[in-house]
């Protein structure tokens, strides 16, 4: 097996980060979006003894169990790993992973019992956690980071966090471009905001600013604009 090369293979299993695995000879192969029993093309990004990883270029044959993401970022944004496997499915393949775990690494054998699922299968989470980064033109990208990196893929909403999320999102472009405050530069370890966390529970907001500074600039100005977009709830800063 060798890198910058394609291969088809049949998918086996899913790994612990919800990514097929699949054999190729005496080297296991880790390809992320694969479902099991799928057969797929991909190609080798990565290899290291009897480890590579893959990227998914083709599904030949589609599982049963696949379904079209909600989400029209999904793939692109590191957030979600299973959006394109049935929810019961996702249910399954997560206490798998519990029971993996135990035998694997505390070498238990111990059956866990069913997985406990939202009653939502989508919008349930409550917290929210923004990167905002500086792009090339100077503005401000945010979103939510891609896999395994720190760039932000810009994204209007998110469709396993409530209905606020958009409009924090769209209060927090509106902040950043009406009053032109800095994003943060990773490089460079310049600018102001880095991250925006949200915590919702019930009717209540919490809002916090992750800065590289001491100050937010107009700070009065951006209370007034969350309190215009969510009359409805307590906001806490």
């Amino acid at each position: 097996m060798r890198k910058n090369e394609e291969y088809t293979g049949t998918v086996l299993r899913l790994g612990s980060n919800g990514e097929g695995i699949l054999k190729e000879g005496d080297v296991t192969v880790f390809v992320p979006y694969a479902l099991p029993e799928e057969k797929i093309r991909y190609l080798v990004l990565k290899e290291k003894g009897n480890v590579a990883y893959g990227k998914l270029l083709e599904t030949i044959a589609p599982a049963e169990e696949r379904v079209r993401p909600k989400c029209p970022y999904f793939g692109k944004c590191g957030g979600c790993q299973l959006q394109h496997y049935k929810y019961q499915w996702q249910l399954r393949a997560k206490r798998k992973t519990v029971e993996d775990c135990l035998s694997k690494i505390a070498f238990l054998s111990v059956k866990p019992g069913q997985t406990i699922c939202s009653e939502e299968e989508y919008g349930y989470r409550n917290k929210l956690q923004l990167p905002v980064r500086e792009k090339k033109d100077g503005s401000a990208a945010v979103g939510f980071f891609a896999p395994n990196s720190h760039r932000v893929i810009e994204a209007e909403d998110c469709a396993i966090q409530p209905d606020w999320c958009k409009h924090v999102i769209s209060v927090l472009k509106t902040y950043l471009d009406r009053y032109r405050v800095p994003a943060y530069n990773e490089e460079t370890h310049s600018g102001l905001i880095r991250h925006l966390v949200v915590r919702g529970v019930e009717n209540d907001l919490l809002i916090t600013i992750v800065g590289n500074g001491k100050t937010l600039p107009h700070s009065d100005e951006l209370i007034s604009l969350l309190k215009e977009e969510f009359s409805a709830f307590s906001l806490f800063y």
